[in-house]
């Protein structure tokens, strides 16, 4: 495992804007949290929605089955201009799958969806603690077949591209999607985005006593928005069962590079410097570029955890001319998978 510990902080921006702004600190992970929480998700919703303006972009809410026989919500956000060939973008939300919702990414999905033409797709997974894992990788999963089965009633056609994106815990649900369609023998999805991800449960992860107290649970422990004592009280809520703990379901970071799985899709991974989470993004890469995966990287050191979500950072706004590149580069490496 490689040191990474260059890319800690706090930056200088960071630094500053924190001495302005201060976060609190120490907020235990329950349901009671996300009961505090989801209000200022909704908050800084709302404030994205007026600053967007005019975006031309439509929405739709649906519903769609899941393989347990229940029904979970998709939205569909659609550009008034199409660009290419025709594409859609699924996304899964971040929040530890305990807070945030299809609504609360509405103003991302509508500048994604203004800005590169694609039909994206926001899925609104069921949450911990109420549902346990791996009820939100099979939501995940389901709404993937489900878009697949059902392009022409999206109005798509059947040839279109399908891409897969997330950030923090919706990172680990596009990975898990991505190996479980290719374990399978399946290549639809032509490339994901992973912002900032979590890839793989707190006790599996690959530590390695060579790096020490420089791999980012550790230096990290204490980071600015999340900490890893918080990343582990999101994983206690999880709750599988424990034949599911050691699957690759549910740690994709820990995929076998000498496995029969081929042609993983080319891959835009977007790391935090000063983040818990920063190591498994850059392992994940590591693994993905020594099989000759196509992938691009964008690190920000010194930045906490989903740092973008501060409109008001000056690289909040290069984060997001990078993720439009990143997009682009997708769908330029896109024909590296065969169908």
């Amino acid at each position: 495992m490689t040191d990474f510990s260059h890319l800690a902080g706090p930056s200088e921006e960071w630094a500053s804007y924190l001495a302005k702004n201060p976060l609190p600190k120490g907020d235990v992970i329950s349901a009671e949290f996300r009961r505090a929480h989801n209000p200022q998700r909704y908050a800084a919703r709302d404030a994205a929605m007026k600053a967007l303006g005019d975006h031309q972009v439509t929405w739709e809410t649906l519903t769609i089955p899941t393989s347990d026989s229940l029904e979970i919500p998709i939205r569909v956000f659609r550009s008034a201009t199409q660009k290419g060939h025709p594409s859609v973008l699924i996304y899964y939300h971040g929040g530890g799958f305990l807070t945030g919702s299809i609504s609360t990414e509405d103003p991302f999905c509508i500048s994604l969806a203004r800005d590169t033409g694609f039909t994206v797709i926001s899925v609104g997974y069921r949450v911990i603690p109420e549902w346990k894992a791996p009820t939100q990788f099979n939501d995940a999963w389901d709404a993937r077949t489900w878009v697949i089965n059902n392009a022409a009633d999206l109005g798509l056609p059947q040839d279109f591209d399908l891409y897969v994106a997330g950030t923090s815990a919706g990172g680990f649900l596009a990975a898990s999607v991505v190996h479980r369609e290719r374990e399978l023998g399946e290549s639809y999805i032509k490339g994901q985005f992973l912002a900032a991800p979590w890839l793989v449960l707190t006790e599996n992860f690959p530590f390695d006593p060579k790096v020490g107290d420089k791999t980012s649970h550790i230096q990290c422990r204490d980071a600015d928005f999340l900490s890893y004592p918080q990343i582990e009280q999101y994983r206690a809520l999880m709750g599988e069962p424990e034949e599911y703990r050691d699957s690759l379901l549910l740690n994709p970071l820990l995929f076998d590079e000498k496995s029969s799985i081929k042609d993983l899709p080319p891959t835009l991974v977007m790391v935090c410097g000063d983040d818990a989470l920063r190591d498994q993004g850059l392992i994940y890469q590591q693994k993905l570029d020594r099989l000759g995966v196509p992938t691009k990287l964008n690190t920000y050191a010194g930045y906490p955890h989903v740092f973008w979500i501060f409109p008001d950072l000056a690289m909040s706004k290069k984060w997001y001319q990078d993720l439009l590149e990143g997009i682009q580069w997708l769908t330029e490496k896109q024909g590296h998978v065969r169908n």
